[in-house]
């Protein structure tokens, strides 16, 4: 199960600004949530840096560490996305990429072609979770 915020359809400015970080109430409140088909939950939609394994449920939050900018070239995201990887050296390094309505399916495949396949894994949603649940590397961080 996915859920999405959308604001495409809002009218006025939606766009989000300031720091969106949750603080460990709110994240709580999503591990209480008592569903085990959830497996684990993406947080962001602007600038957020919240990051959370429960132990008790075996479920993670993470926030999106990447928003691709739709005017960003695909060389410069590539060069991003291996920076990323580069100062998070804890493996596995578990980089959720925010992608917009406004970039496009062959853009994303152009990135994945000059990743290095040996170093980097593009994988469905319940299994990047499956993973970040098993190897929870990511540095637990709230408001």
């Amino acid at each position: 199960h996915l859920i999405a915020f959308d604001a495409s359809a809002t009218h006025g400015e939606h766009t989000v600004t300031g720091d969106t970080t949750l603080n460990e109430p709110v994240v709580r409140q999503y591990f209480r949530l008592n569903r085990t088909d959830v497996k684990g939950f993406l947080n962001g939609y602007g600038p957020t840096f919240t990051n959370v394994f429960d132990q008790a449920s075996n479920r993670s939050l993470l926030s999106f560490d990447y928003y691709l900018d739709p005017e960003r070239s695909v060389d410069d995201a590539v060069s991003d996305i291996q920076m990323l990887s580069k100062l998070n050296k804890q493996r596995p390094y578990f980089l959720p990429i925010h992608v917009r309505e406004w970039s496009t399916v062959m853009k994303v495949e152009q990135i994945i072609a000059k990743l290095n396949p040996a170093a980097y894994e593009v994988t469905p949603i319940d299994r990047f979770f499956r993973l970040a649940n098993q190897y929870h590397t990511f540095v637990t961080r709230y408001t």
